[in-house]
């Protein structure tokens, strides 16, 4: 097991309060906060070995997209003013997206995949491992820590 704070394996941990978080710390980090109690043994072993993968399917823009734009442009022989006034979009942005300098909302692109019957999204998972020992991240890997001397 290692401390929540400063990442050290210790042999005793202590449930603290630290500014309104609830940690896991080691004896020398729980003198910054106010320790409700000890970690019991049992709960120190399945802490360490727990293990969860999260998935997370997210939805983006094809890349490519501006070409799948301009193609339908010219398959449904439709001018950009056409197809801006369809949609309720400004000429000048739908050409700033269709030449790749505007990355259009979400709803737009809904909009343009709609009147032009085109598929502008893929799915993308991704998956995270969280837990375990080897990839353990402490509060002092993300964070600087300053400590005032009393």
């Amino acid at each position: 097991m290692n401390c929540e704070l400063c990442g050290l394996s210790d042999t005793k941990f202590y449930t603290t309060e630290l500014e309104g978080a609830t940690m896991v710390l080691c004896q020398t980090c729980s003198k910054y906060g106010r320790v409700i109690g000890e970690v019991k043994d049992e709960k120190k072993s399945n802490f360490s070995k727990s293990m969860t993968i999260s998935t997370v399917i997210e939805r983006e823009l094809k890349p490519g997209y501006q070409k799948l734009i301009s193609d339908a442009l010219t398959a449904e022989n439709t001018s950009i003013d056409e197809l801006a006034q369809r949609i309720k979009v400004s000429p000048q942005e739908l050409r700033k997206i269709i030449n790749g300098k505007l990355m259009p909302q979400e709803s737009i692109a809904e909009k343009l995949e709609k009147a032009l019957k085109i598929s502008l999204f893929e799915n993308v998972v991704t998956s995270y491992k969280n837990g375990g020992e080897e990839n353990h991240l402490s509060f002092s890997d993300v964070v600087n820590l300053k400590h005032k001397n009393k």
